[in-house]
């Protein structure tokens, strides 16, 4: 869904006005940048520990926006499509059990820093 909302950013900044060009350009490499952080939690899903929470929480203030915003259509559009984003990314960490990233990683780094104070 991120890649074809980017490449329809590159549609939006080819007729962007000026004044608009640099909002466009920044909000089509977000895509980008979201759909690089979708392959990283599919691919493994507790090797990092904060990005899960990063999305939720980026995805659950832009529904709050979006709901201050309703008299936009814009707004109320991605509004719903970061809702639909919001439960896929939310039932997606509780079935991979996301939380476990922060386990795995503090106990590896203290592993690691307990053979680097043996030697």
């Amino acid at each position: 869904m991120t890649v074809a909302a980017s490449v329809n950013g590159v549609m939006v900044m080819i007729g962007a006005s000026d004044d608009r060009i640099y909002v466009e350009a920044w909000r089509t490499s977000a895509y980008l940048v979201f759909a690089g952080l979708f392959v990283v939690v599919a691919l493994a899903p507790r090797s990092r520990p904060g990005v899960w929470e990063l999305i939720i929480a980026q995805k659950t203030s832009l529904i709050a926006f979006s709901v201050v915003m309703s008299d936009v259509p814009e707004a109320r559009l991605a509004g719903w499509v970061d809702f639909v984003l919001l439960i896929i990314v939310v039932s997606g960490y509780v079935l991979c059990r996301g939380w476990y990233s922060w386990k795995s990683n503090v106990a590896v780094t203290v592993s690691a820093y307990m053979a680097d104070s043996a030697t």
